[in-house]
């Protein structure tokens, strides 16, 4: 068996990826910029946790989801589907991908449009992404955190 990295795929749009890093401070993140950079990633390293952004490569997220759990190295990693920025989506289909990746086997969804970036906000975010990542995430002061202007 591969023992599992702490690396954390982080496939979403860059507004995304700039919040997300800020609140993975100490884990190796991987930010693949496109689907076929994503597949390679997974398919040569084990991931502790993969963040895919709704919006990432044209909006290809479930094409990586499906990737991912075909991969022997990362097929049961815990996947956290992201929406990072506010585009013209209707409270319905935000609904329908709501249940559609809650539904998914390992799957979460996490709507950044919704959640303050700002102290608690951060908070929030951070410790559901920590809940995933054993040993846990290092506490440290999230007062260190400027929200982003995106």
């Amino acid at each position: 068996m591969v023992p599992l990295s702490r690396a954390v795929l982080v496939a979403t749009i860059p507004a995304a990826v700039e919040r997300l890093s800020r609140l993975l401070l100490g884990q190796r993140l991987v930010c693949p910029v496109d689907l076929a950079e994503a597949q390679a990633a997974l398919s040569r390293e084990s991931f502790a946790l993969a963040l895919m952004g709704v919006h990432f490569d044209e909006s290809r997220m479930f094409d990586l989801i499906s990737s991912a759990r075909a991969s022997l190295l990362n097929r049961d990693v815990p996947i956290i589907c992201v929406l990072g920025v506010r585009r013209k989506m209707s409270k319905l289909t935000i609904h329908l991908l709501q249940e559609t990746i809650g539904g998914m086997s390992g799957c979460q969804f996490l709507n950044l449009t919704v959640i303050a970036d700002d102290e608690a906000g951060n908070a929030h975010v951070r410790a559901m992404l920590g809940e995933h990542l054993q040993p846990a995430l290092p506490e440290r002061t999230l007062q260190q955190v400027t929200p982003s202007s995106t």
